[in-house]
């Protein structure tokens, strides 16, 4: 059989569109292509927000934690100013100055701004300073009376 030059390129024609029918078959479409990567980007997305949705309940809870571990620390700190105070007042009221004065810094130093603390700093310097001009009175009227018979 002889063939004709002229059906020689139609020959190939037709036959490159078969084989690129045939590729087109086996190679996903474009569209197939990008519906896989959407399937695909939705699960990871779904996977992330599932992750970061964990997270958000674990530091919830941590907080949660935190807010009450801040809570029982301020009630910690809240007992111990009464004590202080209360301590700091027996002081006061038996006489021991430096001790109140003393009790009531550390409570002034828990709570800067308690005024019951302030107050007792004061009380108890104003007797600190009062002991201590009673002291150099007599300390002034016994040097007096140790010298008042001397040079006569």
């Amino acid at each position: 059989m002889k063939l004709n030059r002229n059906l020689l390129p139609l020959i190939m024609l037709s036959v490159l569109m078969v084989a690129c029918d045939q590729a087109k078959k086996q190679e996903p479409t474009a569209g197939e292509k990008l519906g896989g990567f959407v399937e695909k980007t939705e699960k990871e997305a779904s996977s992330i927000k599932a992750s970061m949705e964990q997270k958000m309940e674990q530091g919830t809870s941590m907080m949660k934690e935190a807010g009450q571990e801040v809570e029982a620390a301020k009630d910690s700190m809240m007992g111990k100013l009464k004590e202080l105070i209360e301590k700091a007042k027996n002081f006061l009221a038996d006489g021991n100055y430096e001790e109140a004065l003393s009790a009531a810094q550390s409570a002034l130093a828990i709570d800067s701004n308690s005024q019951e603390a302030k107050d007792i700093i004061a009380q108890a310097k104003e007797k600190i300073q009062a002991m201590a001009g009673e002291k150099l009175n007599d300390l002034k009227t016994g040097i007096g009376d140790k010298f008042k018979g001397f040079g006569q």
